[in-house]
């Protein structure tokens, strides 16, 4: 039996059932493609399946805090990871980014609460470019102080 067939199993259903595959993001020098390929500079950065899960997860929440429990019931779907598991896939996971970009932190740690992306995350769209941003709505127009004659 394949010794990574869980994780990979536990990564392909949230690539499934998770991911909008038409989406990419761009995120300092790195590039996560549609397909689960991530680019930095244009060169490939190889994930098993579980770092590249946890990477989206992370990368989807533009740079809000995500917290342990949320990982893990994201990126292993078929049983809670341990403490250990989880810090080594943060560990290599990490590493491998740092080997890619030297001079670019990516994952941040809120300790005790759980982890970040550092960096801005853009979505773009199928063509490459970013999603257009929605209109801000007008302030709503602010009625007068009542004065004291009309009250």
């Amino acid at each position: 039996m394949d010794p990574g067939w869980p994780a990979r199993q536990a990564s392909e259903t949230f690539a499934e059932r998770e991911r909008p595959r038409d989406v990419t993001y761009e995120f300092g020098p790195f590039r996560l493609r549609r397909d689960g390929l991530l680019l930095a500079n244009d060169r490939v950065v190889h994930l098993t399946p579980t770092e590249e899960a946890f990477l989206v997860v992370l990368v989807e929440a533009e740079g809000a805090r995500v917290g342990k429990e949320e990982v893990a019931d994201r990126v292993w779907t078929s049983s809670a990871p341990s403490d250990a598991s989880l810090s080594r896939c943060v560990h290599t996971l990490r590493r491998k980014l740092r080997e890619a970009a030297p001079s670019t932190p990516v994952i941040e740690t809120c300790y005790g609460r759980g982890f970040r992306v550092s960096l801005p995350v853009r979505r773009l769209a199928p063509e490459g470019r970013p999603f257009p941003r929605a209109a801000a709505l007008p302030e709503p127009a602010r009625r007068p102080a009542p004065d004291s004659e009309s009250w």
